[in-house]
């Protein structure tokens, strides 16, 4: 799209939801309607207080939305079923497509993808509710960490030391969702990468404060981590980061944008933990502070990724291509 179209569109940034990380996405939409409105962008709130089809065409119709920005965070915002949606309604969207955004949220589905891949991920469990308690016994690996398979911004997450400690949060967590996923703990340099425009942007060492690892508090509570941008590594590791960050955000069909949290061993060997396809855009968000060390203000930031909204048929006949092809290498979670 172009600025002088796009600037003439009324721009919706649809934030809230019902997902456990609705206060971050409320924070993450006002500072991009903010963002927006400061380069003269029609940009306005859409806080949403319901996950269906209706509900989205009513409020797309009765505002008159030429363009979602989609500030959703957790369910129904980076698992696919929004941007499905608004690629029924073909209304252009911000970020990637519902297939990729799908396989980004589910963790166990997500590293299934990279081991086909053959990127290396932390070894890992999956617990359903039906078989919790047959197959717990079989996790050797501790430390470890356990998780919700498809929960964001470290909610949820927990490090355990002992099989006991690893059943009772699993059952915890097993009695809020589906599946748990158990991986294990890899120690070394935690770092994050982001990519705009398909090019990935300097690497951030993460290194927690207030906590032992990179939880909710440490992720959204100012000073309680320290971030180094850029990492301190060396030339040789931060070529591979941006290498490694790219080749996952382009096998899993994300566009656009996205960040890719990893770990660099002392021994120099690299683990992917997750992707995250729409990133926070808070005061304390990653991607817009390796953005701003690119010399990209927020501002400027918010219009790339409007300027790279694309037509609902668009995302519809790229997502149905991702699907084929994905769909033939990985199964089921079980």
């Amino acid at each position: 799209m172009d600025l002088i179209s796009v600037s003439q569109k009324r721009i919706g940034v649809f934030m809230g939801g019902l997902s456990e990380e609705r206060e971050v996405s409320m924070k993450s939409g006002k500072a991009i309607v903010g963002a927006l409105s400061k380069k003269g962008y029609q940009a306005r709130s859409v806080i949403l207080d319901q996950e269906n089809e209706t509900y989205i065409a009513d409020i797309v119709q009765e505002q008159k939305i030429d363009i979602a920005f989609i500030a959703l965070h957790g369910g129904f915002g980076e698992d696919g079923r929004i941007q499905e949606i608004f690629e029924r309604l073909k209304v252009p969207y911000t970020g990637s497509g519902s297939h990729a955004s799908f396989y980004a949220m589910d963790k166990i589905k997500f590293k299934e993808i990279m081991q086909h891949h053959g990127i290396r991920v932390p070894h890992f469990y999956a617990l359903h509710q039906k078989t919790f308690g047959e197959r717990i016994t079989h996790w050797e690996h501790f430390p470890c960490v356990v998780k919700p398979h498809a929960w964001g911004s470290s909610k949820g997450v927990f490090i355990v030391k002992t099989i006991n400690e690893l059943i009772q949060h699993a059952h915890e967590l097993l009695e809020q969702t589906e599946w748990v996923l158990v991986e294990e703990y890899i120690q070394g340099k935690e770092l994050t990468i982001g990519i705009l425009q398909e090019k990935a942007l300097a690497p951030i060492e993460i290194i927690p404060v207030a906590s032992t690892f990179f939880d909710y508090e440490s992720k959204y509570t100012k000073g309680a981590t320290k971030y180094v941008l850029p990492a301190d590594i060396d030339s040789n590791y931060t070529r591979q980061a941006q290498q490694l960050a790219l080749k996952v955000h382009t096998v899993l069909g994300c566009q656009d944008f996205s960040r890719i949290d990893m770990i660099l061993t002392p021994s120099g060997e690299w683990y992917v933990l997750e992707l995250n396809s729409i990133p926070g855009f808070t005061s304390c968000s990653l991607l817009p502070l390796a953005a701003g060390y690119a010399g990209i203000t927020f501002e400027n930031l918010c219009e790339q990724i409007v300027l790279m909204a694309r037509t609902g048929r668009d995302h519809y006949e790229e997502t149905n291509a991702q699907r084929t092809q994905t769909e033939k290498t990985v199964s089921p979670a079980s």
